[in-house]
């Protein structure tokens, strides 16, 4: 599991619909999921581990700071914003889970919730898609997408595929 963001959970809320009262002890591990979990198969392990790796160090190169934010950011508040959304509405907790509510806001009926997570779920794709094809346009720049071990412990990158998401319904 990942410990090190490619962006932080400020720019999520500043450049998604997570709003900023959102606490990070929510926004953090949906981030650290979308990225081990969306991110990562699209990327493949190689760079997705060096770009991990750049942010960590401050020495990405130029092509690898426009891909991080022209792209992946998109991508990845997008990703968040989508499956934030059940996160928000329901809490495990020691005895049990369940949901939530809040005075200030009318819970979502099933039907608007499925019509929000769609709407959502359109985004991530598109952005994911967006992503993959500036990847494969331009792979001779990123030598680790172009170049990939194969091997049990890398995750080959999605260069042949296009985002789809599980639709909730």
């Amino acid at each position: 599991m990942t410990t090190a963001f490619l962006i932080t959970t400020d720019k999520i809320k500043k450049h998604g619909y997570t709003q900023g009262n959102v606490g990070d002890e929510i926004v953090t591990p949906t981030l650290r999921r979308v990225q081990d979990h969306n991110l990562k198969p699209i990327l493949g392990s190689q760079l997705f581990k060096r770009l991990l790796a750049g942010v960590n160090a401050s020495d990405l190169n130029a092509n690898e700071t426009l891909l991080l934010e022209t792209f992946i950011k998109d991508y990845l508040t997008a990703s968040v914003d989508h499956k934030i959304v059940n996160h928000l509405i329901f809490q495990l907790r020691n005895a049990t889970a369940g949901s939530t509510k809040d005075n200030m806001i009318a819970p979502l009926t099933s039907a608007e919730r499925v019509t929000l997570l769609d709407d959502l779920r359109r985004d991530e794709e598109n952005y994911g898609n967006d992503l993959i094809d500036h990847l494969k346009d331009n792979a001779g720049l990123f030598l680790e997408y172009k170049e990939w071990i194969c091997s049990k412990e890398f995750v080959k990158p999605a260069n042949n595929a296009k985002v789809s998401v599980i639709r909730f319904s």
